[in-house]
């Protein structure tokens, strides 16, 4: 029971993510850096989260790129996938 439960309810969220990645219903935001988490080395190819204070709305946002290292009070212009939270740099100054 407990597993027909989990697999319902996670099953549920991948069923109603599928529209906004399928359909790649993107968001967009522009901001400051405030926070970077990396492995390491910088890597030209390396998978980043990078937190951006969006000016637009005044929230924090947690995306993850492919990047080489961005440095923090960086501004961007972002377009990313909300239920994925995976995007692309567009602009940064």
């Amino acid at each position: 029971m407990i597993i027909a439960i989990l697999l319902i309810l996670y099953l549920k969220d991948f069923v109603l993510d599928m529209p906004y990645i399928i359909n790649k219903q993107y968001s967009y935001a522009e901001g400051y850096v405030t926070e970077q988490a990396h492995g390491g080395a910088d890597v030209s190819s390396e998978r980043r989260s990078i937190f951006l204070y969006d000016e637009v709305t005044n929230d924090e946002i947690e995306f993850t790129v492919f990047s080489g290292y961005v440095d923090k009070h960086t501004y961007l212009k972002i377009q990313y996938l909300p239920h994925t939270k995976y995007g692309a740099i567009l602009e940064d100054k």
